[in-house]
């Protein structure tokens, strides 16, 4: 990939569409840029909106810090031309990590699963025995 099939996108984010604090942040934008309300109507969405395409990242930041002066989510992301924006956390969003597959060999204590249950009457040991057989 070139330098020439590089550009930027700006990105715009409201993260809490029903908040006070949003209105009041896509007030101040449209104050701030002359925007019209079905123009604002694209903003106030929950998800990310491309503001503007620049092939040029000074011109790209210096809109995202206006657009952070005036107390919006925003970033710059890097995009080949013509590329559409696919929200750059959308892979790993809500992802559970299957912390069961392996056995953790680090723990202090000994996994439940293995064993009846979580109190020392269940397993049948006094209190020290039980702590005896913690000690690796």
């Amino acid at each position: 990939m070139s330098a020439i099939d590089i550009e930027y996108a700006v990105i715009f984010h409201n993260t809490c569409p029903q908040s006070r604090e949003a209105e009041l942040v896509l007030e101040r934008i449209r104050k701030r840029f002359g925007l019209s309300s079905d123009r604002l109507s694209l903003l106030a969405q929950g998800s990310p909106v491309v503001v503007k395409r620049a092939p040029e990242v000074v011109l790209a930041k210096k809109l995202k810090d206006m657009l952070l002066e005036l107390g919006a989510v925003a970033w710059v992301q890097r995009l080949q031309k013509g590329q559409e924006y696919g929200d750059r956390r959308g892979q790993k969003r809500r992802q559970q990590p299957d912390r069961r597959s392996a056995y953790r060999h680090n723990l202090s204590i000994p996994e439940r699963r293995f064993g009846g249950g979580r109190r020392r009457s269940d397993i049948g040991m006094s209190s020290r025995e039980y702590w005896r057989g913690l000690v690796v």
